[in-house]
C-alpha cells in the first residue's frame, strides 16, 4: 500500500485538511477497516509533519480526534459543525481521484456554491439534513442555467444506516425527475457507500455512469 508523499501534499493543499482515513481512501480506492492500514497511513502524515525541505503538515486537534492540515490552514478553518460532513466529501473525492490515477488533483477546487468541483463536475456531499424542498432549490438555484457542466449529488446518512442513505438516493432522483425531465446526465447521484465501494453514479432513470 504505497503512496507518493507528493501525492498526499497535494490532495492535502487542495482540500486544505484531511483525515487518515482520506488517506487511506486515496490510496487504496476504498475504505477497509485495518490496523495495518491505519499504521502506514499514520505514520506517513506523523512523518509529513517533520519534513523541513518542504512545508510541514500541521496535525490539528478536531471532532475528539486529529487531522493533518496544509501548512498555511488555521485551526478556524476546520469547523466542527459541519467536520461529519466535510470528511465524507474528502472521502469521495479521494476515491473519484484515485480511480482517475490522481487526474486533476491540483485542479481541485472548495469554493462555494458546491461543495467541491474538480473541471467542470461540481460535487454535492448531502449528510442527511436537507429537506427535499432545500434540495430542489439548490438546484433550481445553481445549476439550472445553460453550460457543459455534470453535477453529482451523493447521498450519506448522519445515522449511518444502509437504508436511509438508499432512502435520501431515491429522493434525490425524485426531485431531479422533476427538474431535469429531458436530461437526465445533468445531474447524477449515488450513495455514500455505494460510491466508496464502485465509483459509479447513476441518472434516475438507473442508468450508470463512470466520469472521467
Amino acid at each position: 500500500m504505497y503512496l507518493s508523499r507528493d501525492i498526499i501534499r497535494r490532495f492535502v493543499a487542495a482540500v486544505e485538511w484531511v483525515t487518515p482515513r482520506n488517506i487511506i481512501v486515496l490510496s487504496l480506492g476504498h475504505y477497509r477497516a485495518s490496523e495495518r492500514a491505519n499504521i502506514v497511513i499514520r505514520n506517513e502524515l506523523a512523518k509529513l509533519t517533520k519534513t523541513r525541505r518542504e512545508p510541514p503538515l500541521k496535525r490539528l486537534p478536531c471532532d475528539g480526534g486529529a487531522v493533518y492540515a496544509y501548512y498555511y490552514s488555521r485551526k478556524k478553518n476546520i469547523g466542527t459543525f459541519k467536520f461529519a460532513h466535510d470528511a465524507k466529501l474528502r472521502d469521495c473525492l479521494a476515491k473519484f481521484l484515485k480511480d482517475r490515477n490522481y487526474e486533476g488533483i491540483d485542479e481541485v477546487s472548495l469554493e462555494p456554491p458546491s461543495d467541491a468541483r474538480i473541471g467542470n463536475l461540481f460535487f454535492e456531499l448531502d449528510n442527511g439534513h436537507m429537506s427535499p424542498s432545500l434540495l430542489e432549490d439548490k438546484i433550481r438555484r445553481y445549476y439550472s442555467g445553460p453550460g457543459r457542466y455534470r453535477v453529482v449529488f451523493i447521498m450519506a446518512s448522519r445515522y449511518l444506516t444502509l437504508e436511509e442513505e438508499q432512502r435520501r438516493l431515491e429522493m434525490i432522483f425524485d426531485i431531479i425527475r422533476r427538474v431535469y425531465p429531458h436530461k437526465p446526465n445533468r445531474i447524477l447521484a449515488a450513495s455514500y457507500r455505494q460510491f466508496l465501494e464502485d465509483g459509479m453514479f447513476y441518472n434516475f432513470k438507473g442508468d450508470m455512469r463512470r466520469l472521467s
